[in-house]
């Protein structure tokens, strides 16, 4: 779990996003997605900030990572 926030915390701050493989263990469902529409988005099995999710980024991934 501590791995999967860390991989959060970093790829959120990157163009990239991070690897949905890699939250595996914060076991978000698609409720949690609903949650952070329009903050961030999945691209390519990959969950991406949005232009709006980085200005709250650190909401953001508190909310991905609850």
């Amino acid at each position: 779990r501590e791995a999967a926030i860390e991989r959060l915390l970093m790829g959120l701050r990157t163009s990239e996003g991070v690897e949905l493989q890699d939250l595996a263990p914060l076991a978000i469902d698609e409720t949690r997605f609903e949650e952070v529409r329009g903050l961030a988005e999945r691209r390519e099995g990959r969950l991406v900030a949005t232009a709006d999710g980085r200005r709250v980024l650190d909401a953001l991934i508190a909310r991905v990572a609850s």
